[in-house]
Formats: C-alpha cells, sequence, structure tokens
C-alpha cells in the first residue's frame, strides 16, 4: 500500500497560506494604504487575474480579508494591495498599522478574472473606492487601439489618483452621496455608449452592482457574456464573500 499523500502536499497551491513580509507602506490617498508584501514564499504564485483576489490572515486575529492585487511581480517575489481604509474595521487597523518586516499570511490568487476582449469596440469600467485597484490593473492590460471610459465613485477630490493606461481613456470621478453607489448608478444611467459591441467590468456594493447590471442589459441591450460584475460588499453586512458576480438573474 502506498504511503498517504500528506494533507498539505494534497491541497492546492492557491489555498494553503504563505508566510510573507510587508517591505512597503505607502499612503496613496488619505483612505487608500498602499501594502507591498514580499518573500521567498511567494515562488510559485499564480499571476492573479484581472479583478481577481488574495486572501490575508489579518494578523493577530483568525480573521481572512480578500483584496484585489493591484500589481504582482514575480521576479521581485512582490505583490502589491491597496486597503481602502473603512472607519475602525478590522483590515483598517492592520493597514494603519503595518510596518515593514511584520510577517503576514496569504492565499490564492483566486476569484474569476476579467478577460479584456482585444476586439471589443469599448470599454466600460466602473465602480467604486474598494475597485480602484482592479480598475487599475484592467486599464493597464487595454491595448492602445481602444477607448475606454472610466466612471469611479470616491467620498472627495483627495481619493482621485492617476489611473496610467495606453487606450484612449475618459475618467469621471463622481461624489458620493448619502447613500453609497447611487451617485455611481446616476452616472452610468446617464453616459452615452459608442456604437458597436463593447465590454464592460463593473465593482461595487452588492445591491447597486445588481441594478446597474439590470440597466445595462435590459435598457442598453448589453449581453451579460460581455460584462464581469462583481459585488465586493454589501450594505449592513461585515466580511461580505468574495464570490458575488451578479449572475443570479
Amino acid at each position: 500500500m502506498p504511503d498517504a499523500v500528506p494533507q498539505a502536499a494534497a491541497e492546492p497551491a492557491n489555498k494553503r497560506f504563505r508566510t510573507v513580509e510587508v517591505r512597503r507602506v505607502e499612503r496613496v490617498t488619505p483612505k487608500a494604504v498602499r501594502i507591498t508584501l514580499g518573500g521567498d514564499a511567494l515562488e510559485g504564485f499564480g499571476t492573479p487575474l484581472l479583478g481577481g483576489h488574495l486572501k490575508v490572515m489579518l494578523p493577530g486575529t483568525d480573521q481572512v480579508r480578500a483584496y484585489t492585487p493591484r500589481r504582482f511581480d514575480a521576479a521581485r517575489r512582490e505583490i502589491e494591495i491597496d486597503v481602502i481604509l473603512h472607519g475602525d474595521s478590522l483590515g483598517s487597523r492592520w493597514a494603519i498599522a503595518a510596518q515593514p518586516g511584520d510577517p503576514i499570511d496569504l492565499r490564492g490568487p483566486g476569484g474569476r478574472g476579467h478577460t479584456v476582449d482585444p476586439s471589443a469596440a469599448w470599454h466600460l469600467l466602473a465602480g467604486d473606492a474598494c475597485a480602484v485597484p482592479a480598475i487599475g490593473m484592467v486599464l493597464e492590460a487595454l491595448p492602445a487601439s481602444t477607448r475606454a471610459a472610466v466612471i469611479i465613485e470616491v467620498g472627495d477630490i483627495t481619493e482621485e489618483r492617476p489611473l496610467p493606461s495606453l487606450a484612449q481613456v475618459q475618467t469621471w470621478w463622481v461624489r458620493a452621496g448619502e447613500i453609497p453607489g447611487e451617485a455611481l448608478e446616476t452616472a452610468v444611467r446617464s453616459i452615452d455608449l459608442p456604437e458597436g459591441a463593447g465590454q464592460v467590468f463593473l465593482a461595487c456594493e452588492s445591491g447597486i452592482m445588481r441594478r446597474i447590471r439590470q440597466h445595462l442589459i435590459e435598457a442598453r441591450g448589453l449581453a451579460p457574456t460581455s460584462m464581469h460584475t462583481r459585488g465586493y460588499w454589501k450594505a449592513g453586512t461585515v466580511n461580505y464573500p468574495d464570490h458575488d458576480y451578479g449572475q443570479d438573474d
């Protein structure tokens, strides 16, 4: 009888935790902290998909949070994540206190990725502050020959930041109102979309995402297959599940 396969060996690589360390901490905006994690444990870490995620075990807790990687450098064995500060949440406390040299456990990459269609006539990228890292990744993947409209809802002007891309991009930063997501929804409903078959990347609060998704399908005639939609969080819910793609319509 062959020896039993050790549980750790049988576990998929992206499901096991790797211990890395904080290498750099940068306050990108007043409410966004960029944390660069690195170490030899990232050897063999798969390239994160556009709009995918990784999981971080918050130090001193048994709580795991999902974050969208902003950039992955396999050669340097480093990965960047942007943590959006939300009051006195566990993730916010970790990001504010993080220092170079701190150990941290992470696993991934995971989640469904967005695949850029090079034949798409245009791209619409929309989301709230939590979606900025993913939108940044998608913009960097767009070819120079395409056009993109970007709509992002943030609290105020201090949360705006450069989002480089080779594509021809027009960006609108809209101000959040009393109900998160409503300004984003209004802006998407108001935008004039170009002719031709386009592609959509949308990530925001779960309920708002569904309303915008429904509008794009029913009022704009877009095919569900042309859209990557994601509910990153849900109002009133702590640590919302990371697999809400809104495809329950």
